[in-house]
């Protein structure tokens, strides 16, 4: 049996490991550009349950102090059903809009206009 991901896994950590990285990296930087215009900011955090080939992720954002979610979502930006949302381990780390960006540009050797 395959071993799960660690609780304190971002996109950063298990990127390698993607089964489709770029469909994933460019759908979660679409959920957290929504939620960037919906409420000025976005972090992401990975379901860690599986072993990180297809892992779902949420989007969130502070209001007022608090966080809130603006989402969760399947590894191909579909939404998480409510029960999935509520029973998936989330990890513990989390990574900023401008963080995955930068991450993922790195990545893939972009050399162009981030932000």
């Amino acid at each position: 049996m395959a071993k799960t991901i660690p609780p304190d896994s971002t996109v950063a950590s298990v990127f390698a490991g993607l089964t489709n990285k770029d469909k994933y990296v460019r759908w979660a930087l679409q959920k957290m550009r929504e939620c960037n215009k919906a409420h000025g900011d976005s972090t992401i955090r990975i379901g860690v349950s599986g072993t990180g080939g297809k892992p779902s992720y949420q989007v969130r954002y502070l209001d007022d102090g608090d966080v809130e979610v603006f989402g969760s979502y399947q590894d191909n930006g579909d939404p998480l059903g409510k029960v999935l949302t509520q029973s998936t381990p989330w990890s513990t780390a989390d990574m900023g809009f401008e963080e995955l960006l930068n991450f993922y540009s790195d990545a893939i050797g972009y050399q162009g206009k981030r932000i």
